[in-house]
């Protein structure tokens, strides 16, 4: 492992912290107290832990071959989708906000995605 894909990784977790952090304070003061907040707080996690899972199979994927990539893209959006719909099918359940929960959710994930892009496009 090279220091600059060290490097390259600290940015990637850095900026993910970043977005985590200013999604989650957006989250508090946006959300009403209780259910929306709670199902917000909820939307950023989990796309926050999705994110981190992201980064070390993109990783992993940009070591192998170009097709691994774009495989990995197509992979993980198919588990962010699902971990969409089972986070708005939990939150319903657990009387969290729904609709919260999604709109931080996706917040978050179009944010990353643009990150996401730019690490697999950066120079290795």
């Amino acid at each position: 492992m090279s220091t600059d894909a060290d490097r390259r990784q600290t940015r990637y977790l850095q900026a993910l912290a970043a977005i985590s952090g200013l999604a989650a304070a957006a989250s508090y003061l946006l959300a009403a107290p209780g259910p929306q907040r709670a199902g917000a707080f909820c939307g950023v996690a989990s796309c926050a832990l999705l994110g981190i899972l992201a980064l070390y199979l993109k990783r992993w994927a940009i070591e192998r071959s170009l097709k691994s990539s774009l495989a990995i893209v197509g992979i993980l959006f198919g588990l962010r989708l699902i971990a969409l719909c089972v986070g708005v099918g939990l939150s319903r359940v657990l009387g969290i906000g729904a609709i919260a929960f999604a709109v931080a959710f996706l917040s978050v994930y179009f944010v990353m995605q643009w990150i996401e892009i730019a690490y697999l496009a950066s120079p290795r």
